[in-house]
């Protein structure tokens, strides 16, 4: 039976201390920040989940503009997460 090739962007197995840059990013779409908190960033996702909420509450264009700077940065996140734990498995 040949072996399955691993779809590219998503954790090998269960567990797994990789991150996906694109779950990172559709998790921050209905709820800001837990791009963040799925990368293992509770501090940054309580801070943009409020920092969102504020923003639609004052100025809705602008809550708009923080939340999709929230998904941009969850999916930065994710990436350097990934290189992080890289490099620090090649040592």
């Amino acid at each position: 039976m040949p072996r399955r090739r691993p779809v590219i962007g998503f954790p090998q197995r269960v567990g797994s201390p990789y991150r996906s840059p694109g779950v990172a990013s559709i998790l921050s779409v209905p709820l800001p920040g837990a791009g963040h908190l799925y990368c293992r960033r509770p501090g940054w996702a309580v801070l943009w989940l409020v920092g969102v909420i504020l923003a639609y509450w004052v100025y809705v264009p602008l809550g708009l503009v923080l939340h999709l700077a929230c998904i941009v940065t969850a999916e930065r996140l994710a990436t350097a997460v990934n290189h992080e734990r890289l490099y620090r498995e090649r040592d």
